[in-house]
């Protein structure tokens, strides 16, 4: 983590952290220690309850959040989009369209990306 802050500080380059966390404590600690600018969890990793925690988190430290694109395929990724909409310091989603039509193959209603929108069929 003190690398990242070195980083950070040394650059002026923003850094994004979390992909591998599964939990706020985590977050916690990667806040407190200035270790990044982003926040890049992964609701297939830590569910939704503790994700808008983890959002309320970065908001009380004046991070921004940008929820990964979950390998969890369809369940995830739908879980993601619905996510971007509540996260008030959201910067991005990363949208993957293999990732997405990948994530279809299990979806009853499949996810289509049209008009900057996402909707389904």
């Amino acid at each position: 983590m003190d690398d990242h802050r070195m980083l950070r500080q040394q650059t002026g380059v923003a850094v994004a952290l979390g992909e591998a966390e599964r939990a706020r404590y985590r977050f916690r600690e990667l806040l407190i220690r200035e270790a990044e600018d982003i926040i890049r969890a992964g609701v297939g990793r830590t569910g939704l309850s503790e994700y808008l925690s983890v959002v309320d988190l970065a908001q009380a430290f004046h991070r921004q959040v940008a929820p990964r694109a979950s390998t969890g395929l369809g369940i995830c990724t739908a879980a993601s989009i619905h996510l971007c909409a509540a996260i008030p310091n959201l910067i991005f989603w990363g949208y993957k369209p293999k990732l997405v039509k990948l994530a279809n193959q299990y979806l009853t209603s499949p996810l289509v990306y049209q008009n900057g929108t996402f909707q389904t069929l």
